[in-house]
Parts: structure tokens; sequence; C-alpha cells
């Protein structure tokens, strides 16, 4: 269930980040932690 949690959370974040901070390389950061 964990992982789920994980996976979910990561994905709006994903999505929201990718939104304010596309050119800030927070996409490579969040790659990094998947």
């Amino acid at each position: 269930m964990e992982i789920k949690i994980t996976e979910s959370a990561v994905e709006f974040l994903k999505q929201k980040l990718s939104e304010e901070n596309e050119k800030s390389g927070v996409r490579i950061y969040i790659a990094g932690i998947g």
C-alpha cells in the first residue's frame, strides 16, 4: 500500500511541478526518486 500511495503522490507532484517548474529541473529530481 505504501508503494501505491508513493506512486500517487509522485504522479500528483510530477503533474503540478511539471507545470510550475518544468524548466527548473524538477523532473530530473522526481525521476531520481522513481
